[in-house]
């Protein structure tokens, strides 16, 4: 008979041991005190990793997907669009083709143009520009990697350079975005300051508060409305921006 395994303590902790949040953070430093996600100006430099540096990454990347899914394990879910599906392939399509590209772009700008590309984010605003981008370009041709290992499609020692590729790429990234130390949200107390004062204050100065409940309450019905066509910017307590809590505001692009 098989055994009936209960799903639900692996949705309330990672491998139904550690918990999300600051708490799980603690918890995988604990067991790793120097994780390979935190980066240091001398160990973005190799292109070849250590066993232990590639464990290192694997194991705290795994309980950082984990707090991503179970905190937003509903998000996206649709019975006429095939999120979960389409967005696996590409993980697969980006493991095939990701790391050759990673290497020709590291041979012409070298590694301390790819920490120049994550300094980039720190000033943009309103693109794909961003430190999540930098998050996702190394996490996600690795997850592709290992629905192709799953499928015996992939070998897992052959592909191995490519792993390191993946992994070194995103950290020089990161490096760039935050500098020595985590490069990470979670290592951050998933507070992150992320753009240059003299880009955000500006925007502050110029923002529309809408501190009155009248205007919130039409602003909040005028955002669900225009959201379905993508067409509406808003800046509210968010990560990315240092404002007030509890504030609310309205910004747009400039025509």
């Amino acid at each position: 008979m098989t055994e009936t395994v209960d799903f639900a303590k692996f949705v309330e902790k990672f491998m139904a041991e550690v918990p999300g949040g600051h708490e799980g953070d603690q918890e995988m430093r604990r067991r790793d005190p120097h994780p390979f996600v935190d980066t240091t100006v001398a160990d973005i430099r190799p292109d070849k990793l250590e066993d232990h540096q590639v464990d290192s990454w694997f194991n705290y990347m795994a309980w950082n997907l984990w707090e991503l899914i179970a905190s937003r394990s509903t998000e996206g879910e649709s019975g006429l669009i095939p999120r979960q599906e389409y967005e696996t392939l590409s993980f697969v399509q980006q493991w095939d083709l990701y790391p050759e590209a990673m290497r020709t772009i590291t041979s012409e700008i070298g590694v301390d143009g790819l920490v120049d590309l994550g300094r980039v984010s720190k000033r943009e605003v309103g693109t794909k520009v961003n430190h999540l981008r930098n998050y996702a370009c190394s996490l996600m041709p690795i997850l592709g990697r290992g629905v192709g290992v799953k499928l015996g499609l992939v070998d897992a020692e052959a592909s191995r350079p490519d792993v390191e590729t993946a992994i070194q790429f995103g950290r020089r990234l990161w490096h760039g975005t935050w500098g020595d130390g985590p490069g990470l949200a979670s290592g951050r107390g998933f507070v992150l300051p992320h753009l240059d004062r003299d880009v955000l204050d500006p925007l502050i100065d110029k923002a529309t508060a809408l501190d009155d409940p009248a205007r919130r309450a039409t602003f909040r019905r005028f955002n669900a409305t225009t959201e379905l066509f993508a067409s509406c910017c808003t800046m509210t307590t968010d990560w990315e921006w240092e404002i007030p809590v509890h504030t609310h505001y309205l910004a747009a692009d400039s025509p």
